[in-house]
């Protein structure tokens, strides 16, 4: 209260309403926030109902469908179970009470969803071992109803009966335990596996042997699926035990989630009633302590300053107020005190203000007088000057005029009034259009004259016309500025009459921008019609054409016949050839005999055709000058606009005359397109010769090497040395990048020689260490073909004294082999005599021809990495890389393999024989520096070192294998949808079922492998039928689980193949 008596009074009312305010807003706060928190609360209780219920209704579901396992009901426990989850997904964001409720939801529903798919795979294994029960049956009535011989015959029906009697057995330990039903299994397997020993001694005809295979395939099949269906109903019922458990847990959660939510709101409505009654009882007491302050402070001082105030309006002065607050009613009372003391002091100083006033108003009416006399002798002094200024604006020879907003003329000189026929006087209050007949001029000038008035800013006009009063059109230059004239604004202007200027400077221009001879736009304006052609084009998505002409045979006429004549020449040529050309077109003189054809408005390159050729045909005309027949041609180049590249008129006439050069050169009298494909390219091509070239001398190439191994021993071949571009701006460049460019071009000698010396010196540097590392390079054709190869060759071996023979292969590519087979083979042989060996690189690519191979004495074939990095997957190339293999060894030569990148890759490569490679799977090309520490580190995989050969009658079945793969990839394919149809599901329809029904059973029928492999074969196609089925119903949430099982499958079968193919 202390603080509240030394406030100002405005403060006082100001704190107390903001207290009070303040205390209001508090309440409907409180009062809202109170409302909100019990209406969450409620909403929580609502959804914890609902989610009670959801939950109810979801295990009655589960528990449906445990007990009818229809799909429909499965299909809707998903869409429940769904529901819930987003039911707690949306209570998570507003409460912390649902505990481990939706961790284990999301696990009881991956039970549920593994209960079905158990369902689903115990279904189709059932599915499965019916069908092979049945085509078994049907085997055995069908070959005992075939004929055969007696003894064959009894086996034939003792093995059927056997047979029939292992299927029935089976259906008998269906219901049994899973550990008995387990061992039964067991026992009719080795059951039917002596069964398939005595089938092979008890029954000889071979037909029917082949009959008892395939049904004691088909009953293998058939306890295998029938055994998988067994422990998928064992797994189906611990996770039927699984789901009763967690749903247990989740109505327990559930309870306890209901339990907590209404504990929690009736806490949160006892907090909220004691805050709100809390809050109004301190509203109620601080208002009652503020009115009974404001009142003790407030009327006391005003009722005593009331007294004083009627005391000085009854005439008593020396009242004074006696009120000492610090707020506003004491400045109030001294205000009232001030004004007393200084009523008696106004009232005397008055008279004698009266009296000073009287004084100056005597003194204002003398300076006013003398101020009278001053105006009217200034005013003689402007007439005078307006007279002068008259004779000045008269004598000058431009228009100079004034006129009101109704166009009259309220100012003329005398040049104006002349061209008018009349005075300067007659011409005031008058318009225009009283002395000119032309209306569209006279309503040009009252538009600009208004125009000048409305905005009240001067304007230029540089090219006004006027008519003078003889009919003469002038051009006039004319500036016009607004004026104020009492409360109207004119308009005053000068004008220029630059009739004599204009016509200079037409002749200028005319003279500047055309050629005097032919009167052809010269160079100058050429520019600016083809830079208007060409933004035309651009607009308008059309072509034009730029035709740069050179006359063939005039300087021969102008030297023989002069100069004037070659000028009349020249001009009838212009003529005619102007006249051969459209509107449109535009045709200029450079100079010479050179001319430019501007062609716009073409639809096409070949809309330009007629005009060229109308051209072409009006420059060869025979042409009659000075009494002689004169005959010269034209040879044009033409390039179109718009072009792939952005291009500016410049290069559009060097294009042009880059094409007219290539014409004349061709013959004369035609024309020659330019291509600007082509031109890209060689201006792309000598860009990066010339980056080659500063490369080269700033030693920005280097050499990577690639290991050359045997995969089986380990042992080391060499490397091969593989050019690199260190460029300082883009990296590390591979020979792709920039090669290609110096193809045939005498830069890739240079290049070629600078690797060979390279891989010398660090073949020098390694023996240097005690490393043997021969190193093989890659030999450009034109560089092999030069007649000073071997002579270049000596010289650079001889350079590196620590070389020895074998040190050095050269590859030369197949197709630059095929180019001069006699001069490669002497060269080879040469080279043999200096130590260094030859390699036919990329072979198998180019055109091989087996006399051709026989001539060369190349030692290693190089098959090209095409052939090798799709062989796991492509039975054609592996039928490629069979071959070069086979004419290799046919022709004793040694064949390494480029691109060997896995060791699937390896392993196949030994079993056909290959054991030299070289490719990522070994080791990527490398600097020089990192070869020492891979050859310490370099061990062949255990994969390799134990893989053996095969024997040539397994070649078959690994095609068959590779192909097998191919229909795994396609129909993997398919199931991603990359392909519109499926490949042929049905096991006898690929090549590794052929094989094993055919030759394979030949073979090998008797082997447990080939059994195996068999059954495997057929397991994995009905797998494959089952997918295509899946996919086709729609069933997309079982395809993940069965093409897991697929791959194994695969990998299992490539293993079985494996088993079968080592000796």
């Amino acid at each position: 209260m202390k603080l509240l008596s030394r406030l100002r009074f405005q403060q006082k009312i100001s704190l107390s309403f903001g207290v009070l305010i303040a205390l209001l807003a508090l309440n409907a706060l409180v009062g809202v926030v109170t409302g909100l928190a019990i209406t969450r609360q409620l909403d929580l209780q609502n959804d914890s109902e609902q989610l009670t219920s959801k939950l109810d209704r979801m295990h009655d579901g589960v528990t449906h469908f445990v007990q009818t396992r229809a799909r429909e009901d499965a299909a809707e426990t998903f869409h429940q179970l769904d529901q819930v989850r987003g039911a707690i997904s949306g209570l998570q964001d507003r409460t912390r009470l649902l505990g481990k409720l939706p961790p284990v939801l999301d696990e009881y529903r991956a039970t549920f969803q593994k209960f079905v798919i158990e369902l689903d795979q115990k279904a189709a294994l059932e599915s499965q071992a019916s069908a092979l029960s049945a085509r078994v049956m049907n085997d055995i009535v069908a070959i005992r109803l075939s004929e055969s011989h007696p003894h064959t015959h009894s086996a034939v029906d003792t093995l059927s009966d056997q047979v029939s009697s292992l299927l029935w057995q089976t259906q008998a330990i269906r219901n049994q335990p899973p550990t008995a039903a387990t061992a039964q299994i067991e026992r009719l397997t080795l059951e039917l596996a002596r069964l398939q020993g005595e089938s092979r001694v008890q029954i000889r005809q071979s037909e029917q042997q082949r009959q008892i295979y395939r049904i004691l395939r088909d009953a293998g099949s058939y306890l295998n699926s029938f055994a998988s269906a067994l422990q998928y109903q064992s797994r189906n019922r611990q996770t039927e035990q699984t789901l009763q458990s967690l749903s247990e847990q989740i109505q327990s959660a559930a309870q306890q989630l209901e339990n907590d939510t209404r504990a929690q709101i009736r806490h949160s409505i006892l907090l909220a009633l004691i805050l709100a009654g809390s809050c109004f009882v301190l509203t109620i007491i601080a208002a009652m302590l503020l009115a009974r302050q404001l009142g003790r402070g407030i009327l006391e001082p005003v009722r005593h300053l009331l007294g004083t105030t009627q005391a000085i309006t009854a005439g008593h002065l020396d009242e004074r107020a006696a009120v000492h607050n610090q707020d506003e009613i004491g400045e109030l009372a001294r205000s009232f005190n001030q004004m007393a003391d200084s009523l008696g002091e106004l009232q005397a100083s008055l008279e004698q203000r009266v009296a000073e006033r009287t004084r100056q108003l005597s003194e204002s009416n003398a300076a006013l007088s003398h101020e009278i006399r001053q105006r009217q002798h200034a005013e003689a002094e402007i007439s005078e000057r307006e007279r002068h200024l008259r004779t000045i604006i008269d004598l000058v020879p431009h228009f100079i005029f004034a006129r009101n907003n109704q166009g009259q003329y309220t100012l003329a000189n005398q040049a104006l009034a002349s061209a008018y026929g009349t005075t300067p006087e007659q011409l005031l209050g008058h318009r225009d259009a009283d002395f000119n007949r032309d209306a569209e001029l006279v309503a040009g000038i009252q538009a600009a004259d208004q125009e000048v008035i409305q905005s009240g800013k001067a304007i230029c006009i540089p090219d006004d016309t006027f008519i003078d009063h003889t009919g003469c059109r002038r051009d006039l230059q004319t500036s016009k500025i607004p004026y104020q004239v009492a409360d109207a604004t004119h308009v005053l202007g000068v004008a220029i009459d630059i009739t004599e200027l204009k016509q200079h400077q037409s002749q200028l221009e005319r003279i500047a921008h055309f050629d005097i001879l032919t009167d052809l736009p010269n160079r100058v304006l050429l520019g600016d019609r083809l830079h208007q052609a060409m933004a035309h084009a651009q607009r308008h998505a059309a072509s034009l054409a730029v035709v740069y002409l050179d006359l063939d045979g005039f300087k021969e006429i102008n030297d023989s016949s002069g100069h004037k004549t070659g000028d009349r020449l020249l001009a009838r040529l212009a003529a005619r050839m102007k006249d051969a050309l459209r509107d449109e077109d535009t045709l200029a003189r450079l100079g010479g005999d050179e001319f430019v054809a501007v062609l716009q408005d073409l639809h096409d390159q070949e809309s330009s055709t007629p005009i060229l050729k109308r051209l072409l045909a009006a420059a060869a005309e025979p042409v009659h000058v000075d009494g002689k027949l004169l005959h010269v041609s034209a040879s044009a180049g033409v390039t179109f606009f718009p072009q792939a590249d952005k291009v500016d008129a410049d290069q559009l006439l060097r294009q042009a005359d880059q094409a007219m050069y290539v014409a004349k050169q061709a013959g004369k009298n035609r024309y020659h397109l330019f291509d600007a494909e082509q031109d890209r390219m060689v201006r792309g091509h000598h860009e990066t010769q010339e980056r080659i070239r500063q490369g080269l001398a700033g030693n920005e190439f280097v050499l990577h090497y690639q290991p050359k191994v045997n995969m089986r021993t380990g042992q080391v071949l060499g490397a091969e040395a593989l050019l690199r571009w260190q460029h300082p701006q883009k990296g590390l460049l591979p020979p792709a990048e920039f090669l290609p460019a110096i193809d045939n071009h005498a830069l890739g000698i240079q290049l070629g020689e600078w690797v060979l010396d390279t891989a010398l010196a660090q073949i020098s540097q390694w023996r240097s260490l005690g490393l043997h590392v021969p190193v093989s390079v890659n030999i450009d054709a034109i560089q092999f073909g030069q007649s000073t190869f071997l002579d270049k060759l000596r010289a650079t071996l001889a350079a590196h004294p620590a070389l020895q023979s074998g040190d050095l292969e050269l590859e030369v590519l197949e197709t630059s082999a095929l180019e001069d087979i006699r001069q490669l083979s002497d060269i080879m042989l040469a080279c043999r005599d200096l130590g260094v060996g030859f390699a036919l690189d990329d072979f198998g690519t180019g055109y091989s021809s087996l006399t051709y191979l026989k001539q060369l004495p190349a030692q290693v074939l190089k098959i090209d990495q095409s052939f090798v990095r799709d062989m796991l997957d492509d039975p054609e190339d592996l039928a490629i890389l069979e071959g070069v293999l086979g004419l290799a060894t046919a022709f004793q030569r040694n064949a390494i393999a480029e691109g060997v990148e896995t060791l699937a890759h390896g392993e196949l490569l030994l079993q056909m024989g290959c054991e030299w490679a070289q490719g990522y799977a070994i080791a990527r090309p490398m600097p020089a520096a990192a070869i020492p520490e891979w050859l310490a580190r370099w061990q062949p995989p255990p994969e390799w070192a134990h893989c053996a050969e095969v024997r040539r009658d397994d070649l078959p079945l690994l095609f068959a294998a590779v192909d097998h793969r191919a229909w795994m990839a396609q129909l993997q394919g398919w199931l991603r949808g990359e392909s519109a149809l499926p490949p042929a599901a049905a096991s006898h329809d690929c090549k590794l079922g052929h094989w094993l029904n055919g030759d394979g059973l030949q073979r090998h029928g008797s082997k447990p492998a080939f059994l195996e492999l068999a059954s495997r074969h057929e397991q994995l196609h009905l797998l494959g039928q089952r997918l295509i089925a899946l996919k086709h119903t729609g069933q997309l949430h079982l395809l993940q689980t069965a093409q897991e099982e697929l791959d194994m499958r695969q990998q299992q079968l490539q293993h079985a193949i494996q088993t079968l193919i080592r000796p």
